[in-house]
């Protein structure tokens, strides 16, 4: 996944997933280490991740 804006900063939530900030701390794209080892990605489709469940 990819926003459009530089990542500023990245954060491992687990391990082996990895998501990258901009300079507000929105999600501009995250790294699964080995993800075809661990996912099926023929079809994979995101539309929105929460940060928080408050939000």
């Amino acid at each position: 996944m990819s926003k459009n804006g530089p990542g500023i900063e990245t954060r491992e939530i687990v391990e082996g997933l990895n998501v990258d900030l901009d300079a507000h701390g929105d999600v501009v794209g995250f790294d699964i280490d080995h993800a075809s080892d661990k996912l099926d990605l023929s079809g994979i489709e995101t539309i929105a991740l929460p940060l928080n469940a408050a939000e």
